[in-house]
């Protein structure tokens, strides 16, 4: 195996020059760019891999982090892996991605797992906000879009509760006053918090909240099909409107509405494949455009001693 050593006897230069070099360690040194490109050149002309495992044990640091998020379909989540990925790979970083299908035994066994293969932080949406367990003996953590009760680590968030009142107003201010409340998980903080923003506007208008007009564990178009399916053949007039924690159920609702989809009110939350034709159709609550990048930053600062904190990022209504 090729090693510092023998890039460093090929080029006639000290270990320690090469060393710095390949572990990007420039900041304090004024290495000419002609040496870097020399050196990085060379290292792979010779097949030179960098042993994480060594560097690891010697540095306390493996140069790891891992993401866990509980959909690997939703397209919110897609574009947070995308992001991250970036922001890692730039700053010499590998990063696993994990993926709990909203299961509280897998998110445990992951975070157990993780523990093992000595990673040095971890940016987690976690399954439940009552039942999820975090703790920081083996890597720092940085929590993002759901949170969960009790665990003192560093938030990446928006205030869900005021967006999904928005959400709804926009929709009751277009006429509607019968609208669904259609949601993802039950366990999510996240779902209840916008549950709470969408009784706030009911009440604002004087509508009667009824929890039978609230439906869980709807995840996809699959799922939204089924349950307007169901709806329709049980009483047709039931509602007027649909209020979404996500928008990756929209087509299902097209589907089973048919040309009726443009009678009813329809806002949800976060973009999906194909949101941007569908225009006025639907009422769209737009992520944050820096929530990885902010979560990113924040476990950096972690894993570097500095104190973290809580971010609170905004949305738009489109």
């Amino acid at each position: 195996m090729v090693s510092m050593k023998d890039i460093a006897r090929e080029l006639n230069l000290s270990r320690c020059t090469v060393s710095n070099i390949l572990n990007n360690k420039l900041d304090r040194y004024s290495y000419r760019q002609e040496t870097i490109d020399m050196v990085r050149a060379k290292a792979e002309e010779m097949g030179y891999v960098v042993n994480n495992l060594a560097q690891s044990l010697k540095t306390g640091f493996a140069n790891m982090i891992a993401l866990v998020i509980p959909d690997i379909s939703s397209t919110f989540y897609i574009k947070i892996i995308k992001e991250i990925e970036r922001l890692t790979f730039e700053n010499n970083y590998g990063l696993l991605v994990c993926v709990t299908e909203e299961s509280l035994d897998k998110e445990r066994r992951m975070l157990e797992t993780l523990k093992k293969r000595r990673v040095d932080g971890v940016i987690i949406a976690g399954v439940s906000y009552t039942e999820s367990v975090i703790d920081e003996s083996a890597y720092k953590v940085v929590m993002f879009d759901r949170i969960i009760k009790d665990v003192q680590v560093p938030t990446v968030t928006v205030d869900d509760r005021k967006a999904s009142y928005d959400l709804t107003r926009r929709i009751l201010d277009k006429g509607y006053r019968h609208p669904l409340f259609i949601a993802t998980s039950s366990w999510d903080y996240t779902v209840q918090c916008r549950l709470r923003g969408f009784q706030d506007a009911l009440q604002e208008y004087g509508l009667t909240f009824r929890q039978s007009d609230v439906f869980y564990n709807c995840f996809n178009e699959f799922d939204s099909y089924e349950l307007i399916t169901k709806l329709q053949k049980e009483e047709s007039d039931r509602f007027d409107s649909i209020v979404s924690t996500t928008n990756e159920i929209v087509f299902g609702i097209m589907k089973a509405l048919g040309d009726s989809f443009s009678e009813i009110g329809y806002g949800g939350f976060y973009s999906f494949n194909g949101s941007s034709f569908m225009g006025e159709k639907i009422l769209n609550v737009i992520p944050p455009p820096d929530m990885a990048e902010k979560a990113f930053t924040i476990l950096m600062d972690r894993i570097k001693g500095e104190t973290g904190y809580n971010a609170v990022l905004d949305v738009k209504i489109v």
